[in-house]
């Protein structure tokens, strides 16, 4: 038992080169006799095969003034002189050679150190390495293989983050670096926690966690670095999913994850929202898309016979500002949050949210304005909102995504038909097939309805009827409330619901769809790998051994 307790103590002060704690365990005889110094891990991988493969060259150094053996091999017959070797340590080569290292050592396809020097850089040739596969696409998710982590010594990690994260410049250089910060952190993470301890793997993920928070809400109006951390925060989420090491050590951090992304979600929906309100009235209440529209009289505006000779020239008017504005905030969104790779089932869920809030906003505009209550501005609007659904259809969006505009498509359509209801009948029959519009609702536009010129009023019978039916709805959800009360279940107010609770006139443009944070990988399958990118590398080796 106290041997693997103080071997373990030895691996991690050799993964995190701690040169003090590793030269106490060497040279101390209360130590030493219980540790191997060339123990291996599952991977048949040494000490000193490991600090030859990261460059740790006074590890290196103290494992052999140990007696460590330098022609050991790993699992595919690596041995330290080959690492070494292979990732341009000069020095390790020098002081491994010097040490006694045979050149002549075969890896298990036969190869020999010399296989390994090549004039460009002494760089293997890529083919070779993945033969070996050393470097291969298959990464292991069940266990730590030396290159399939980021080691780094524990004084340097807050450089680390600072630089993947609170010093990053957007945009990245090319798509593959998008998934930079995750990768680092994922990476780094697993050397903390395979050769460290939990104490540094908390040290990552809470320093990560925290400054991805910061660069959020410093930029809370940036989409481009909304869509970024939303990308990197649910990579770096499913990475920690698919380790069968780190899905149990991280649990608590992937909660602050998940909460994370939600922040950041929902902070991309508030930009979207502002930004679309701005242009929703003169982009689709306001703008004339039928000619002619214009010049309708309505019967309860007697002013218009002192300005039908200027009614034209005064009307104000924006021409800059149509249904296109409306697709074309939808397109950049989308070209954004693809571009950084946002997962695809946010991008639904980000449009999904747009939708719901465009059309509660239209339908709350349209009734609760007595002037929007009439056939013409009905028709007028109801055009302009088809845009919105050309644009679904034109970019092989899910076509359930329309649905979240019935609410308004509905009510544009009674106003459009309801003084062609000339009888009770047919009136209650109609009223029927709009199933998402509630009696308050039916009640306001019938009482409220602006009636054209020569156009026939709506029969005293439908009016009474609506406004009955308004009363008994609203008696009977009064009724059911305090049934829930009574019985101590505090009654919610979520408007528009047909799940017995208060019914309201207008729509809650501010209501979150129930938003899910994805558990599987995007479906671009170069982010399925975690890797580094060798000028990234050198970026992030800051005073490493």
């Amino acid at each position: 038992m106290k041997s693997a307790k103080l071997t373990k103590l030895f691996w991690s002060a050799c993964s995190s080169g701690d040169l003090v704690q590793l030269q106490l365990l060497l040279e101390s005889e209360q130590y030493r006799h219980f540790i191997d110094v060339n123990s291996k891990d599952d991977d048949g991988t040494t000490p000193l095969i490991y600090a030859s493969c990261f460059g740790k060259l006074e590890v290196a150094r103290l494992l052999l003034a140990a007696g460590a053996k330098t022609d050991c091999q790993d699992a595919v017959g690596w041995s330290a002189l080959m690492w070494a070797t292979n990732n341009n340590h000069e020095q390790l080569v020098k002081i491994l050679l010097d040490s006694g290292a045979s050149a002549q050592t075969k890896s298990s396809k036969g190869r020999t150190v010399f296989d390994f020097v090549h004039t460009d850089n002494q760089k293997m040739d890529d083919t070779e390495a993945l033969d070996d596969n050393l470097f291969s696409n298959e990464f292991q998710w069940d266990k730590c293989m030396p290159d399939q982590m980021f080691v780094f010594n524990e004084a340097d990690l807050g450089y680390i983050l600072d630089t993947v994260i609170t010093n990053i410049q957007l945009p990245m250089r090319s798509q593959l670096e998008i998934c930079i910060p995750a990768n680092v952190i994922f990476l780094s993470s697993r050397f903390a926690h395979y050769f460290s301890s939990q104490d540094l793997l908390n040290q990552v993920l809470d320093g990560a966690v925290e400054r991805m928070t910061t660069a959020v809400k410093h930029n809370t109006r940036n989409i481009h670095v909304l869509a970024f951390w939303i990308t990197n925060s649910t990579q770096l989420l499913h990475y920690l999913k698919k380790d069968l090491g780190l899905v149990v050590a991280t649990a608590t951090h992937q909660l602050a994850l998940s909460e994370f992304i939600s922040e950041t979600y929902t902070a991309l929906i508030n930009d979207l929202e502002r930004r679309m309100n701005k242009i929703i009235g003169p982009a689709l209440l306001e703008h004339d898309e039928i000619p002619g529209m214009e010049e309708v009289n309505f019967a309860d505006d007697w002013q218009r016979f002192f300005r039908r000779n200027n009614r034209r020239s005064a009307r104000p008017q924006n021409m800059a500002i149509s249904p296109q504005s409306i697709t074309s905030l939808l397109s950049s969104t989308l070209f954004v949050l693809q571009s950084y790779d946002v997962h695809p089932t946010i991008i639904i869920q980000v449009l999904a949210q747009f939708f719901h809030y465009l059309s509660c906003e239209l339908f709350n505009r349209i009734l609760t304005n007595k002037k929007m209550l009439c056939r013409s501005k009905a028709l007028q609007i109801r055009m302009n909102l088809s845009h919105i659904e050309d644009w679904i259809r034109a970019n092989e969006l899910p076509a359930s995504l329309s649905s979240y505009l019935t609410p308004t498509t509905q009510l544009l359509q009674l106003l459009q038909c309801l003084t062609q209801l000339t009888d009770l009948v047919s009136f209650i029959n109609t009223v029927k097939a709009f199933d998402v519009l509630n009696a308050l609702q039916v009640k306001r536009c019938v009482v409220n309805y602006r009636h054209e010129v020569n156009e026939p009023r709506l029969p005293e019978e439908i009016e009474k009827y609506a406004m009955q039916l308004a009363e008994d709805t609203t008696s009977a959800s009064s009724l059911s409330d305090a049934s829930k009360q009574s019985l101590d279940q505090p009654a919610t107010m979520r408007p528009n619901e047909d799940d017995g609770k208060a019914i309201m006139e207008t729509r809650d443009s501010k209501f979150m769809l129930p938003f899910s944070v994805p558990t599987n990988s995007s479906s671009s399958e170069r982010l399925l790998v975690p890797v580094i990118p060798e000028d990234w590398m050198d970026k992030l080796d800051k005073g490493q051994l």
